[in-house]
């Protein structure tokens, strides 16, 4: 999902404890779910050996701070069928003259990004305006629902269908860039 810089959210509405599990890069505004034991205290923050991308040698021991407890790109297949939230920042090793960004963090920063093993920010609530709507999905409208759909995307589906489990609610129509408003709340999204 591509989010537009326009957003409205509390930072206590913001989950930064988990790092994204297994990939090297992810897009802002992926949904993701716990996975693992999730957050356990006294236990989430160590170093992970041999993870740096710019090596490739087993026999180079390259010492990386990474965050323990992990999330996954959530799949409308997962047990409860909803996601914790959606991503903020988008998980990248490199910028855009394929420098890693554990030696710009200015950049990183700049391109609201992260590195694998870092904890990603997560949002659970507020109000945003997104687009990029995978093929196949309809087009939503002031009162569509926004629900977990394959591989992290979001699905867009009528008021009042069920089997679904919504997070949030379409405030309107695409605009001339296919952009819309929808306000998210997983925190009383029908478990």
């Amino acid at each position: 999902m591509l989010l537009k810089p326009f957003r409205d959210y509390s930072e206590h509405d913001v989950v930064n404890l988990f790092a994204v599990s297994g990939v090297s890069q992810l897009a802002k505004g992926t949904l993701v779910t716990v996975v693992g034991s999730g957050f356990v205290n006294n236990a989430s923050w160590g170093i992970a050996y041999n993870i740096n991308p710019l090596t490739n040698n087993g026999n180079v021991y390259t010492p990386r701070w990474e965050v323990k407890a992990k999330v996954a790109v959530a799949d409308s297949g997962n047990a409860s069928g909803l996601a914790l939230g959606f991503t903020l920042y988008d998980v990248q090793e490199y910028n855009f003259q394929g420098v890693s960004f554990l030696y710009d963090p200015v950049r990183k920063e700049e391109a609201q990004a992260v590195v694998s093993g870092e904890a990603v920010p997560i949002v659970r609530k507020g109000l945003f305006l997104v687009g990029g709507f995978p093929s196949g999905v309809a087009a939503p409208v002031a009162g569509s629902l926004a629900t977990l759909g394959a591989t992290g995307s979001w699905n867009v589906v009528a008021q009042g269908t069920t089997g679904v489990k919504p997070f949030g609610v379409f405030l309107g129509a695409p605009d001339a860039d296919g952009y819309s408003l929808v306000a998210v709340d997983f925190n009383h999204a029908t478990f």
